[in-house]
Parts: C-alpha cells; structure tokens; sequence
C-alpha cells in the first residue's frame, strides 16, 4: 500500500501526537540499529489480519494506550535478525522472535514516553507481550495504523486506545 492510496489516520484529540513520538522514535530506533530510515507508506485506522508481533502499555494517570509493532511472522524473524546482528539465512527460534520484538517494542515505548513526557504526564511502561493474531477493534478501541518500511521490512505501527467515556 502506497502513501496516496491509503485513507486518512484518525484524527480523535492526543492519538496524533502518540502516532506522531511513534514514528519518530521508530526513526531513532532504526538509526540506531544502522539500518536507515523509516518509510512511511502511509496510514490507516483499521489494522491488516494475520499480524504477528509486540504489544506493550503506556499508562498514566490520566491516559493509557498501547503501542505495536507488527509485521508478518517472516517480517519479525527478520527485525529479530536485525536486532541480534544475525545474517538473513539464519534460523531464529519463535523464542527469539518473541524476544526480540518485545524489546523492540519496549526501546519504542521507551522514545514515546520520553517525547510525550511535557505534555502527557508520567507514563510508566508496561511489559511487552508478543501476540500472533487479529485485533478486533470494537467501537470503544481508537486504532490508528502507520505502515512503514524499516531496513526493507514492512512494518506496522498501531497505537490502540480505549474510548470509553464517562456518564454523566
């Protein structure tokens, strides 16, 4: 999916600015990592089945969300290897995987705190969990997905919040 193909993100109060340190802190992380810059492809709040990878919370208090960062399984075996420094034809454990994408996750929470920290309060992070499945947003989930390209792997940037609001 291409930049001008994809619909708009969702523009609900504070998910821009979280989307936005995400993005940004993805840059970090892939300089880091020597392996160039991010490529935004482009964005969407619907996010793509059959997605395996890293979850992790940001709470506060007064916000919690969470961060993702998804890729197909081979797309995680290969950030796993970018991660560990392995070559491309490396075999990686589903351990390993699960590993190395949750600190991946973790070092992007990490950059999202730090750059939300003026204006979103005190976060504190969670403990990344690596899922392979769907989410199934229901009408009180705000999803907003960036499709990225990272060291030539496509990569998806979620950041999911509860919209539940309080009754009067």
């Amino acid at each position: 999916m291409t930049a001008s193909s994809s619909p708009p993100m969702t523009t609900a109060s504070a998910t821009p600015q979280r989307v936005a340190a995400m993005v940004d802190a993805t840059g970090d992380l892939a300089l880091a990592l020597d392996i160039g810059a991010v490529e935004v492809l482009g964005a969407h709040d619907v996010p793509r089945l059959g997605m395996a990878g890293a979850y992790i919370p940001l709470l506060g208090e007064d916000q919690s969300f969470q961060l993702a960062l998804l890729s197909t399984p081979a797309g995680c075996a290969d950030l796993t290897r970018l991660l560990l420094g392995m070559a491309p034809d490396d075999e990686v454990s589903d351990a390993d995987v699960a590993d190395a994408v949750g600190e991946l996750v973790n070092i992007l929470a990490g950059g999202v705190k730090q750059r939300m920290q003026p204006t979103g309060g005190r976060l504190q992070l969670g403990l990344p969990v690596f899922i392979t499945g769907d989410v199934q947003p229901t009408p009180h989930l705000e999803v907003s997905v960036v499709f990225t390209r990272i060291g030539g792997i496509d990569v998806k940037l979620m950041v999911l919040r509860a919209t539940l609001s309080s009754r009067a």
